[in-house]
């Protein structure tokens, strides 16, 4: 193919399309590419469009330019000549390794405690009854009780207690999930039923997978629930176990939960205005397509 030019007109030097040409247009065309690769985008400087050839590039270039370029090129030869060496590893002789041993003091695992430090001494409960107890020999009122139903004393209750033991066995906890359902769970339930006149009741171990578990049975994902942002933290975890929309409110203030319900009360009329319309379009479409099958 001799005298024809092949290439990308746009990558290619002026002086190829003239006839006369040497191979500094090879640099030429890696310079376009290198731009375009350094400027992140395929357009060509304003000062490069006005030029006609070579010499004229570099006359209007600035100098800066063409040095920073110079410098870059070079930098990119360098790198890609240079040898990589492997790291070399410092391994330690035996005789460094046993003196760094002999130097090393462990610290302890525990910091020092003083002989009359409180948790050295700890407070012992001797007697207790449903308001007092006696904690190191001196009696006084119990302010930490659980006792809010006075159970604890009562010859009842300790009876009725002797008698599970003998009949259950006892054991580190007794929720259903561990030794399974007995009918003592069943019986509690029923009397629960009873007691609230509802048709049955269920039993948790305790209060706080009580509460993680009902929000979910109630509430579910694209539902929305307002909560007060001081809630405990088992109903936070049964919220985020519903997995539903929440929405918090300033702790104990009606006005900023009002606040909230009014603007979701203005979003859902939105919401219904733009389903209308929605339903409009599609049956004004919906007659239009059973008219033209009317007419075919």
């Amino acid at each position: 193919m001799s005298g024809s030019i092949v290439g990308t007109p746009i990558h290619m030097a002026p002086e190829l399309f003239t006839g006369r040409y040497d191979h500094t247009v090879d640099t030429y065309a890696f310079g376009i590419l290198f731009w375009y690769i350094i400027a992140g985008h395929v357009k060509l400087p304003q000062n490069f469009e006005k030029c006609h050839n070579k010499d004229h590039l570099w006359s209007s270039a600035p100098m800066y330019h063409i040095v920073v370029e110079i410098v870059l090129i070079v930098f990119i030869i360098r790198l890609l000549l240079t040898k990589s060496y492997p790291i070399e590893s410092n391994e330690l002789t035996e005789a460094e390794k046993e003196e760094l041993i002999q130097d090393w003091e462990p610290e302890p695992l525990v910091p020092y405690t003083p002989e009359d430090h409180p948790d050295l001494k700890p407070r012992v409960v001797t007697k207790q009854s449903p308001t007092s107890l006696v904690v190191n020999g001196k009696e006084g009122i119990n302010m930490a009780t659980l006792n809010f139903l006075g159970m604890i004393g009562r010859k009842e209750t300790e009876e009725a207690g002797l008698k599970a033991a003998a009949t259950y066995g006892v054991g580190s906890c007794g929720p259903r999930g561990f030794y399974g359902t007995i009918d003592v769970h069943l019986f509690l339930e029923e009397k629960l039923a009873q007691f609230f006149g509802v048709e049955q009741a269920i039993l948790y171990s305790y209060g706080f997978s009580t509460v993680a578990s009902a929000i979910p049975a109630y509430a579910k994902r694209g539902d929305i629930i307002y909560c007060d942002e001081g809630v405990s933290f088992p109903i936070q975890m049964g919220l985020l176990a519903s997995r539903s929309k929440l929405k918090f409110f300033k702790q104990n203030d009606m006005d900023d939960l009002q606040r909230l319900l009014e603007d979701q009360e203005s979003l859902d009329k939105k919401v219904r205005c733009n389903r209308g319309k929605e339903m409009k379009r599609k049956d004004k479409a919906h007659k239009k397509t059973e008219k033209k099958e009317k007419i075919d």
